[in-house]
């Protein structure tokens, strides 16, 4: 299952809920999901956070399909959290999205089980930068 369509598609599936269901559910038309359903087209960055919290998954699996480890609720080293930032933004190339630090920061949080916190969304940034300049 190689493609972020069928994955939605199995998880709508499994937990008995229409096209029409989770249409609503996301907030989009049901040819939309369809399109997605069949790798028409991929869902937009500002979809991935609704799909995935209606879908009961992590945003993470249904943008890559790798399973997150298990969330422990501790704090993570920087080290985890550059390498989340690295997974996200992999995540984001395969979709051709530009995914903005808030949405990074709620993917992250929600991989490791960490509840938003407000000063995540800025270290996200700070990681960004150093990324781009090759730190």
């Amino acid at each position: 299952m190689n493609k972020i369509g069928d994955r939605i598609k199995q998880k709508r599936t499994l937990l008995g809920l229409s096209q029409d269901a989770l249409a609503k559910r996301v907030g989009v038309a049901r040819p939309t999901l369809t399109f997605w359903e069949n790798n028409e087209k991929n869902p937009g960055s500002n979809y991935i956070v609704s799909l995935a919290e209606s879908l009961g998954v992590g945003a993470e699996w249904l943008l890559t399909g790798i399973e997150p480890p298990e969330p422990d609720g501790q704090n993570i080293s920087i080290a985890t959290l550059k390498k989340a930032v690295i997974d996200v933004e992999y995540a984001a190339l395969l979709l051709n999205e530009t995914l903005t630090p808030e949405l990074k920061a709620t993917m992250i949080a929600s991989r490791y089980g960490l509840g938003m916190q407000c000063e995540l969304p800025a270290v996200v940034k700070i990681i960004n930068k150093h990324l781009v300049n090759g730190n």
